[in-house]
Order: structure tokens, then sequence, then C-alpha cells
């Protein structure tokens, strides 16, 4: 009994709106992996996902936003909100990670953020549509600007966003090095521990 109440102050509460169950775990006790939602929750959702998925053909998936490629999205699951979510890329150029979305055309360092102004030069090529805030609308690889999780923790991405900042390449190691996010436990252990949540 002790080790339930243990596990009890430590279960995250599920996400779904009203709800105030714990997460299911989908570990061991010992080492829980936490879903974002209740067992009860979950199962809901998986029904609602069959039933919006089982007549849904590929053609009226989105199509992939690279730039003159005519496949379609891949699904991926359902959001928070229970509607069908898709990826933002065909299965040929692949999925794109939910924090690469949000991942701006600028180092957002420019503002002085971590202390100074980040002076980079982001080379375009082929040049940047005017307008295109966003790489994701850009439609072409954007290897000198990359997402960075403010808090240092890869698996913290809330859906509006709040923990993400675009920075360049060298502000991004800058910060990982003085805030010491490369010394976390890293992606693989997080995963084991009770302050990660799965996807499911």
């Amino acid at each position: 009994m002790k080790m339930r109440k243990r596990d009890d102050m430590k279960r995250p509460i599920c996400q779904t709106e009203g709800c105030n169950k714990g997460c299911q775990n989908t570990a061991k006790a010992i080492a829980p992996i936490w879903r974002k939602y209740c067992s009860s929750c979950h199962v809901k959702r998986m029904k609602n996902f069959r039933k919006l998925s089982k007549n849904l053909n590929k053609s009226k998936h989105p199509k992939c936003c690279i730039k003159n490629c005519k496949k379609k999205t891949t699904l991926l699951g359902t959001n928070h909100t229970g509607e069908l979510k898709f990826s933002n890329y065909c299965e040929t150029h692949g999925g794109t990670p939910f924090h690469l979305s949000h991942r701006k055309t600028w180092c957002e360092n420019e503002d002085g953020r971590l202390g100074f102004n980040c002076t980079s030069t982001i080379i375009w090529d082929p040049p940047l549509p005017e307008g295109c805030d966003k790489t994701v609308d850009y439609g072409y690889p954007q290897p000198m600007l990359q997402v960075d999780h403010i808090d240092g923790n890869p698996y913290n991405e809330p859906v509006d966003g709040s923990n993400f900042q675009t920075l360049c390449c060298n502000c991004h190691m800058y910060k990982t090095w003085k805030n010491g996010d490369g010394q976390s436990a890293g992606r693989k252990t997080l995963k084991k521990t009770n302050m990660v949540l799965t996807t499911q």
C-alpha cells in the first residue's frame, strides 16, 4: 500500500478536460512511463480514432509540404481534441517531429534573450519567399536554424508551442552549454522516468 501511495503522488493527471483520474502507466510500477491520459480516456480516444479513420480515403489526406511533391501526408493519430492528426510530410519525405512545425525563419536570440544579440546570417537556398515566417511553409531544408526546448526537457511539448524557441546552430549550442541542457539524463533515459508522458 505504501508503494501505491507513493506512486499515486507522482502519477500525472489525465490531460482530458474535466478528467481528474491518474494517467495510465505503460511500464512496470518500479519505473513507470505515463500516458498523457488515464486508461478510460485512452480507450475512448482509441475508439474515436478507429471510427474516424475506418473509412478515411488517403486522397483526403493533406498534401506533403515539400514543394512540387504531390503525395499525401501520413496519418499520425488524433490530437488533444480528438480530431485526426496528420504529419506535415508524405512517407517519402518522412514525418516531422512536432516541435519542428514551430521553427521560425530567424534566430529568436536576435532580441538578446540569451544575454547577447545574435548576428548570424541565415542563408536561404532557394531564397526565402516574402512573408514566410515558418520553415515548414518554406518547404526546403534549413540546417542553420533549430528548435530549442526552453526548459531543456525534450518531451515537454505543449500544443501552443510555449516551450519552443528558434535558435541558430551557434546560439543553440551556447544555450545548451550555458544552461547545462546537455548534462540531462538524455532522451532514452527520460523516457523511462515518471516525468515523461508518452504520446499515446
